[in-house]
Parts: C-alpha cells; sequence; structure tokens
C-alpha cells in the first residue's frame, strides 16, 4: 500500500533472513504489554473486555477452583557488596478447600485451568460480585499461605540466579528478602457444572 511499509518479525530464534527479531525484552513487546496492563486496570472504556477478576461455571473443575495471579517482590542483595536491586515476577497460584483446608494447586495445573477453562453460560453479575467479595474477604485467613508462597519464590529466584551464573557468570547474590505479603493482581473463580436435578 502506498505510504506504508512491512517489517517482519519472528518471536523466535534463530531468526530467518529480512525477519527481525522480537523477544520478550524488546521495546514493542513492553509497550504493547504497557497498553493491555494499563486497559486491564480501566473500570469504564476497556475496549477488549480485559478482567482482572473473573467467576465461571465450567466443566474444567469438579469443585470451587480459584485462581490468583500474584506480583512478587523480592529485595536481593549481592555477595560481598551493600548493592541490592528489586526483582519482581507475577506469578499464578491456585488452590480448592475442603474439610481438611486448603489444598494447593501446582504452577502447571493454574495455568492450564486459566488458558483452557471455557465458561458454559453467563452467571448474573449480582451472583458474580457477591461470589468474588466472600473470595477476597476470606484473603485475610489466607495471608500465611501467602506469604509461605512469596518465601519459596525468594529462595527460587536466589537458586535461579546462582544457576545463571554458573553458565554464563555475573553477579552473585546471597539473599533475597520477599516484601510482604505478596500484591493481589487477578482473582479468576471457577465453579464446576451445575448438577440436573433429574
Amino acid at each position: 500500500m502506498k505510504g506504508k511499509t512491512e517489517t517482519r518479525i519472528a518471536f523466535t530464534s534463530p531468526t530467518p533472513k529480512n525477519y527481525q527479531y522480537i523477544g520478550r525484552n524488546h521495546r514493542f513487546v513492553e509497550q504493547l504489554c504497557h497498553y493491555i496492563i494499563s486497559n486491564a486496570f480501566e473500570e469504564q472504556g476497556n475496549p477488549y473486555g480485559l478482567a482482572r477478576t473473573s467467576v465461571i461455571q465450567t466443566d474444567s473443575v469438579e469443585s470451587k477452583t480459584t485462581l490468583v495471579m500474584f506480583r512478587v517482590r523480592n529485595v536481593v542483595k549481592e555477595v560481598r557488596s551493600k548493592n541490592e536491586s528489586v526483582a519482581e515476577e507475577m506469578y499464578l497460584w491456585g488452590y480448592t478447600e475442603n474439610s481438611e483446608g486448603l489444598q494447593p494447586i501446582d504452577f502447571t495445573k493454574a495455568q492450564h485451568l486459566l488458558n483452557k477453562a471455557i465458561p458454559l453460560s453467563n452467571m448474573p453479575l449480582e451472583q458474580q460480585q457477591q461470589l468474588l467479595n466472600a473470595e477476597l474477604k476470606s484473603f485475610e485467613s489466607k495471608k500465611d499461605a501467602f506469604i509461605e508462597l512469596a518465601t519459596q519464590r525468594a529462595d527460587k529466584l536466589v537458586e535461579a540466579h546462582g544457576r545463571f551464573k554458573t553458565l554464563i557468570g555475573g553477579r552473585s547474590y546471597e539473599k533475597s528478602t520477599p516484601v510482604l505479603p505478596p500484591d493481589v493482581m487477578g482473582v479468576y473463580i471457577l465453579l464446576p457444572k451445575p448438577k440436573a436435578l433429574f
């Protein structure tokens, strides 16, 4: 088309000839993420239907399942140095509850549910809001589980930096202190399909 140029892009490496590689640290990806996330925070005028909370009925679960997207922040300290920096990650976690208490769901299963669970029908908004508000209120009693998760992620961060340094060098970190409690960025409640009465 007149006045327009075409740019061929690739998301995998090695990059094909005459293509520009766009990885997760590319400026385009960064700006796109900022745009999408800022829309998710808009209560009015969100043209993409992005939601930080959701309540659905699905046949992907057999009991009420809650998925929580955390922003986990850690203060990391370099070995033999006073230098500290803040490392952040988004971490998806989930749980069900039964008579024995809270039953965590591993990351792989939580990710699968988030990506694959399909709503079966439209639930009344008022019912969704009631269920969501009740779940959010219950977070106070789950604070210890949230803190334990953030502490585990801090330990994993130090391990990951250690492996990275072994492979290609760089700074070593001796300590990672989680900023507690972790920030809740999204809550998704999955309800089982209602059982037929007859």
